[in-house]
């Protein structure tokens, strides 16, 4: 059962925008928990998760990790307490992506440049309004 939605923020939540919000309101209201890790500036970062209400942040920069490792992900699971097939994860970068399904955390991708959809891919949106449209 899904209990955490992961976020990244640069081209799914920033730039800010209505139809993002009616999304994070909505997920909040589902019971869902709301997760973020981006490599946003930390000044950015902050406003951004203040602006959503996100309950857990992590910070690539803080680790030295790169969105592509695998161990980034294992750290937020670690660090949040969930298991990986507690947390779906949405961004618009397939190669970050792949890191996160090799510990176990669902994939959403926000296709925005139509661009050929890789087999570790679990769902496929094309605006972020569509998360609402997929059983969790």
């Amino acid at each position: 059962m899904i209990k955490c939605i992961i976020f990244d923020f640069f081209n799914v939540l920033y730039p800010f925008s209505k139809e993002a919000m009616e999304v994070v309101e909505e997920m909040r209201s589902r019971g869902y928990k709301l997760g973020a890790i981006s490599s946003l500036n930390p000044e950015t970062l902050k406003e951004v998760a203040d602006h959503y209400k996100i309950d857990y942040v992590y910070s690539p920069c803080a680790t030295c990790l790169k969105k592509t490792d695998s161990l980034l992900y294992e750290k937020f699971l670690q660090e949040y307490r969930f298991r990986g097939e507690e947390c779906v994860m949405i961004d618009d970068r397939k190669e970050n992506l792949e890191a996160v399904q090799r510990v176990g955390i669902k994939t959403i991708w926000l296709n925005l440049e139509d661009q050929k959809t890789e087999e570790f891919i679990n769902h496929e949106i094309k605006v972020i309004k569509d998360i609402l449209k997929i059983k969790m």
